[in-house]
Formats: C-alpha cells, sequence, structure tokens
C-alpha cells in the first residue's frame, strides 16, 4: 500500500540500487510491514524483453546484484549450473559417439547415465515453463537458457567490477557495487 511505501522512506530508500522490488520489499520488511506476493498472470502480463538482445542488457544490470555482489557466489553459480547443465549434454554426446558410432561399450553407462540427467533437468523445469505461459516444450531448452544465463552473470559480474557499467534503456548506468568476494 502506498502509506506502506510512503512510511518506510519511498523510492528514495530505495534510490540508487539495482533490484529495486527486492530493495522494497526488504526496506518493507526492516520497517516492520508484511509483504504478501502473489502471482498476477491471470490479471496482467508484462513480457519483460522481447528479444535476447534485450534480455542479455536487462539481466546484465542486475545479475550480479543478484549474487549479493559476490564474486565467490558468481563462481559457485557458474560452475553449478555449468555441471548441470553443460556435463550431462557433453558426456551423453561424447559417450553416445563413443558407443554407437566406434563401438566402445564401456561408454554406454555413462552416455545413458549423461541422459538421464539431463531428462531429470527437463522434467524439473517442465513446471517453470508450463508457469510461463503453457511453454513446456520448451524445457528441453533449458540448457541452453542455463548457458545464456551464465554467460550474462559473468558479463554482469565483469562489467560491475571493471567500471564499465550497462546499458539500461538508452543510458549507460554504473553499476554500484561494494566488491565483496
Amino acid at each position: 500500500r502506498r502509506r506502506a511505501h510512503d512510511a518506510v522512506g519511498g523510492y528514495e530508500a530505495i534510490r540508487g540500487e539495482v533490484i529495486d522490488d527486492v530493495a522494497t520489499a526488504r526496506a518493507l520488511k526492516s520497517g516492520g510491514r508484511r509483504l504478501r506476493i502473489e502471482a498476477g498472470q491471470q490479471l496482467l502480463f508484462t513480457p519483460m524483453y522481447e528479444t535476447l538482445g534485450e534480455l542479455w542488457h536487462g539481466f546484465s544490470k542486475n545479475a550480479f546484484a543478484g549474487a549479493g555482489n559476490s564474486v565467490a557466489t558468481v563462481a559457485r553459480n557458474v560452475t553449478a549450473n555449468l555441471l548441470a547443465t553443460v556435463l550431462p549434454i557433453t558426456l551423453a554426446v561424447a559417450g553416445l559417439v563413443l558407443w554407437l558410432v566406434f563401438g566402445v561399450a564401456e561408454a554406454m553407462p555413462v552416455a545413458l547415465a549423461a541422459v538421464a540427467a539431463y531428462a531429470a533437468m527437463v522434467v524439473a523445469f517442465l513446471p517453470v515453463y508450463g508457469a510461463l505461459g503453457g511453454r513446456w516444450y520448451l524445457a528441453p531448452l533449458a540448457g541452453f537458457a542455463n548457458v545464456v544465463m551464465v554467460a550474462i552473470l559473468m558479463n554482469s559480474a565483469w562489467r560491475a567490477l571493471s567500471g564499465k557499467g550497462v546499458v539500461w534503456r538508452g543510458q549507460r548506468t554504473q553499476l554500484v557495487t561494494d566488491r565483496r568476494s
């Protein structure tokens, strides 16, 4: 409510924050206010980005802040995402080629385990993609999407730490970081 928002300092209280919605929630909570988060897809649809370029710039603006401006968190997230998405695909392809093309029978269990791991990830992403307008059929592309998000996270961290900033809504914006490790 407007009254609660104004009581915790309004927009002035979150001035300079990259992730303003999260900063607003934190200000409200620290001001003793209650929050209620609700899904509003049935009420309003506002697509954030229409192109990969818009998505790249939009998430580059706040991915490092979302990782707490922490290089260690970025490193953990990048490693975990690559292990969960790229490793199964790589092992599946390599294992299947070794097994089916070159007849290396020992590669079969590795290939099948990797295919099963990727399939499990796809199944885990089905509800996520289903919630995004019933686009569950995109779940098999989750590995690719994770690789794009890893690249965006690394770009965001690099731009923040190097002082390069980002282009946001046509203007260069300097990312604020406390350079925590």
